[in-house]
């Protein structure tokens, strides 16, 4: 430490007394980092026209003289008072100040029991690095950009924090900068010691138990430039029994993640080196240096060795990488990120010559973790032959010390070509696949016991013509796959052709890294031709067309395809369009099975917009040793313009199926206008199927306008019908708006309706009933009621109330009530009650609560089933909402309930679409017993016009085995509705 004094410009005192000594610290500082920038002279701090701010600190003694700094520096020295437990001290005799860094030291130890109290005013204008500054006289002897910084601190312990331990920690960090020679020292020691100990120098200070040692971090950098040439290299060592991160941090010795990374090693050492050259002139301005450089990180467990040289000339170039990890080293975890992003790099180098650390992701990194007993050998090499003609070579070798992978690619490129070929092995005794990086389990499967060639070819041939072709041959001992095809692409013309051809004994089709292993397994044993040709031939025709043609010699099987899809469209009033497939299985010569759909159809809207369409559609099937099923259905349809005051529409379609059922459907739809305020109705259906059930149904319907806001509609009908007998029905209904005003009521509408039925002459069903309903400010009132007569002679009546408040988004709460109570006939009354309730608990969070008591049904019927509803949600961020769902399901006539407790996911994925997902807690109850499982739920919501809407949900349901009548459910279901849009 005398050395170091001596270059500071303060010689030893000969009294080596603690006090002393500490006196020379203090002028010195303590803590300090590398390479921060000092500021001005503090002497202008206090000169008119600064902007002064007040400061007040009280610190608590450490057990030290030194590691004390105050709030703020750019301290005014002449306004600076300090005192220890009210008795003033004196500056330069009891204690030192950096006024720059407002760093505090003391000639004394300062107990934990004491406190420190500093008053001063200090510059606010001017902006300091908060560090100790050690040296100063350095810059003078090695240039300006040479510092140094020493530290000492002893931090109490701290039981809570996880230290029950006191630390001293002391060491110097020294950066010289001699232009083209640099050096980078650091050393730190820790000394862990009893609770209580108050200084370094105190005789009854007290070692630690013997499980907590001193320990040190010791970095060495070193770095030579030699004109086009630079040479460095490192050393680390972070102690396993190291204690003094936490100080590091609190004294800003070093940056914080820098703290944390040596934290992270531990016990870990590395040696390093490297050797850079200037890239060649001809290389793109900012091209980086050529460089060869070596990495050893181990520890007591193993190794990481790392060899790489990058080397880059304007017509040639190369990467060889080497990296290999002992089996036993269990440290990988300790790398900083950005280093598992350079080794994860090496992986997609493999494949992609030009990767980027950009591409790394996650799961590339997490990758890197599980290498441990693999070594991995890349050679990247390139050379241009000409501007125009580019060769690439490529090297890949990894071994886990069992077996190994073996991978070589070779490819050339011109201004209009690219053509390329690959060797890979991967021995039967590799086996860590699974270990691998995602990019490279990708390529390489589970293929270990193969031997894969495969290449390819893009060229451009002449103007916008360009051929592609690929190659694949994969050996293995169970037998052999081969592929091949080649293209060609035009703009109105696309030609492709292929061969398959995989052995029967080849039973490793899931190994295989591969996206169409499921059709491949199909083709197992066939030999296999295929050809496809299509394209826009023309603004208005489009043809795609398709054969496929397989042979098992072995079997003397064979399959059969062909597709042919046409379209004509010479304008956006005309169509044709023509689709035919066909699809074969044979044996010996002869079909055994096969498919085929033929579609013809025809469109045409005229000048007048009337419409006619025509369409076939025969879909036969014939399974092995079965006959020929399906059927061929035709269909005509002709309109005319419906925007005139009457218009016509007939459609019919015929039915033929190959069991000789027939189904014909012929209808008639007509309407008119009689003057502004009459439309008149009609429409005949007629079904006929012979034998079998069919009837024929003609309704006629009058629509008057019978004032401004009041219509009235009148409908009848016939039926006839060959299975239960002829009947006719009628139905009168008057609504609309009555009064605009009535009292405290607004737009008060009336329905009123009246109709029967009748079959064979008897009445089936009789119904009347009346709804008023209308606005109070902007709430909906209204009441009902109703009566139907059914055949069995029951008279329902029904009376019913209706409340729902303001509809406004911006409203904090929403209510929706129906009230109904229906007399069935027989003296019960069965409640029906429809309630919905949701209130805004704040800006992202909602709860709804919704029960639907007993389900009234169209023809009268009520169903006794109870639902109740609980469900809070908040919306996460964006669209994405988390909803929390509790739902309970009453079947009273069945006797059964279902609980279902769920929390999901909820969001709109674009415009239009919202997708569910729902994971549950379902309790079932039924009358053989109760049973708890999980269930998964699905839904989509997909808008696909202003009015229709495709829904689809899924529910797949586990049950324990505790009853097992209750078995498990999968159930899937999508719906065309025709609804107003949902509201998010």
């Amino acid at each position: 430490m005398a050395g170091a004094f001596f270059l500071a410009g303060v010689a030893p005192a000969a009294d080596d007394s603690p006090r002393l000594l500490w006196g020379n610290v203090g002028r010195l500082g303590v803590g300090g980092v590398l390479d921060v920038d000092q500021p001005d002279d503090p002497s202008d701090a206090g000169k008119p026209g600064a902007k002064l701010g007040n400061g007040f600190d009280v610190l608590r003694g450490n057990g030290s003289p030194a590691g004390y700094i105050l709030t703020h520096g750019n301290i005014v020295l002449d306004t600076l008072t300090v005192s220890v437990d009210g008795r003033r001290l004196v500056r330069n005799r009891d204690y030192f100040v950096d006024p720059v860094s407002g760093a505090l030291s003391f000639t004394e130890p300062v107990s934990s029991m004491q406190s420190i109290r500093a008053t001063y005013r200090y510059n606010e204008g001017k902006a300091a690095a908060r560090s100790l500054v050690g040296l100063p006289l350095l810059p003078g002897f090695f240039g300006g950009n040479s510092n140094a910084s020493f530290l000492h601190a002893y931090r109490g312990a701290d039981a809570k924090g996880g230290q029950p331990f006191d630390v001293l920690t002391f060491g110097m960090k020294m950066d010289f900068d001699l232009g083209s020679l640099g050096l980078e020292s650091m050393l730190y020691m820790s000394d862990p010691r009893k609770p209580g100990a108050k200084g370094l120098f105190e005789k009854d200070s007290g070692k630690a138990p013997r499980s907590l040692e001193s320990d040190q971090i010791v970095s060495q950098k070193a770095r030579v430039e030699m004109g086009d040439a630079r040479l460095s290299f490192g050393y680390q060592d972070v102690g396993a029994n190291f204690t003094g991160f936490t100080t590091l941090r609190e004294q800003g010795a070093l940056p914080k993640e820098v703290v944390d990374q040596l934290e992270r090693e531990k016990g870990v050492r590395r040696l390093s080196a490297a050797l850079e050259l200037r890239p060649n002139s001809l290389m793109p301005e900012g091209s980086p240096w050529n460089r060869l450089s070596w990495m050893r990180m181990y520890d007591s467990s193993g190794a990481l060795d790392s060899i790489q040289l990058v080397y880059n000339e304007p017509k040639v170039g190369f990467l060889a990488a080497f990296r290999s990890v002992d089996p036993s080293f269990k440290r990988l975890a300790s790398l900083s990120q950005d280093e598992l992003s350079q080794l994860a790099l090496a992986a997609k180098l493999q494949f992609d010559p030009n990767a980027t650390v950009g591409q790394v992701t996650d799961a590339d990194r997490k990758a890197v973790l599980q290498e441990a007993g693999i070594s991995r050998h890349l050679l990247n090499t390139y050379v241009k032959l000409n501007p125009k003609l580019t060769g690439t070579l490529s090297f890949v070798n990894l071994t886990d010390g069992r077996g190994d992978i073996a991978r070589q690619t070779f490819s050339m490129s011109g201004a209009d070509w690219q053509g390329w070929i690959a060797s890979q092995t991967i021995s039967s005794s590799f086996s860590r696949l699974g270990a691998l990086s995602p990019s490279e389990q990708a390529r390489f499967g589970n293929e270990y016991g193969t031997h894969r060639i495969e290449g390819g070819l893009n060229a451009r041939v002449a103007g916008r013509l360009s051929l592609n072709s690929d190659y694949t041959l994969l050996r293995s001992d169970v037998g052999d796959v081969r592929r091949m095809g080649i293209g060609l692409a035009g703009k109105y013309l696309n030609f492709k052709a292929g061969y398959q051809n995989i052995d029967a004994t080849f039973g490793r089709i899931g190994d295989l890294a591969d996206s169409r292993k499921q059709q491949m397994a199909n083709d197992r044993g066939f030999r296999i031709y295929d050809v496809a040709l299509g394209g826009q031939l023309s603004p208005a025709l489009k043809l795609d067309t398709a054969y496929r043609c397989g042979d098992n010699d072995a079997e003397d099987l064979f399959r059969r395809s062909e597709v042919l899809n046409l379209m004509y469209a010479p304008s956006d009033r005309s169509k044709v369009t023509l689709q035919h497939s066909l699809s074969l299985n044979g044996s010996a010569g002869e079909v055994i099975s096969g498919a085929m759909r033929d579609i013809f159809a025809m469109e045409q809207r005229f000048r007048n917009n009337w419409f006619v369409s025509f369409s076939r559609d025969s879909n036969l099937t014939r399974a092995a040793g079965g006959a020929l099923a399906g059927a061929v259905v035709r269909a005509y349809q002709a309109e005319t313009d419906r925007s005139r005051p009457m218009w016509l529409s007939w459609s019919e379609r015929r039915t033929d199926s190959m069991t000789g059922a027939f189904e014909y459907v012929t209808s008639w739809n007509m309407q008119t206008r009689a003057g502004e305020r009459v439309t008149v109705k009609g429409a005949r259906t007629a079904v006929d199927r012979g034998r079998d059930p069919s009837e024929e149904v003609n309704r006629v319907a009058v629509d008057w306008a019978a004032a401004r806001s009041l219509n009235f509609t009148m409908e009848s009908f016939t039926k006839n019908t060959n299975y239960a007998g002829d009947g006719f029905g009628y139905r009168l209904a008057l609504g609309g708006q009555v009064a605009e005003t009535l009292g405290p009521l607004s737009k008060l509408n009336l329905t009123a309706e009246y109709g029967s039925t009748r079959l064979n002459g008897n009445v089936v069903t009789f119904v009347r009933g009346l709804n008023v309903d209308a606005l109070w400010g902007k709430n909906v009132l209204g009441v009902e009621y109703s009566h139907m007569l059914l055949a069995n002679g029951k008279h329902h009546l029904g009376r019913g109330y209706k409340f729902k408040t303001d509809p406004d988004k911006e409203k904090p709460w929403h209510l929706d009530l129906y009230i109904k109570d229906k007399d069935l006939g027989w003296g019960s009354v069965k409640p029906v009650r429809n309630i919905a309730f949701d209130v805004r608990l704040g800006p992202a969070s909602q709860l709804a609560y919704t029960l639907n008591q007993n389900k009234e049904l169209p023809n009268g019927v009520i169903e006794l089933v109870t639902s109740q509803s609980l469900k809070l949600t908040t919306r996460l961020a964006g669209s994405l909402n988390l909803v929390l769902d509790h739902r309970l399901d009453d079947n009273d006539k069945a006797k059964t309930s279902t609980l279902k407790n769920s929390i999901g996911l909820q969001r709109q994925a674009q415009k239009g679409m919202v997708v569910d997902v729902y994971y549950g807690r379902d309790e079932a109850r039924t009358p053989t017993g109760e049973v708890k499982g999980h269930s998964v739920r699905l839904r989509l919501d997909q808008q696909i016009s202003h009015d229709r809407f495709l829904t689809f949900t899924g529910e797949a349901t586990k049950w324990d085995n505790s009853n097992p009548s209750i078995p498990d459910k999968t159930t899937a279901e999508a719906r065309l509705d025709f609804r107003m849009p949902f509201d998010l």
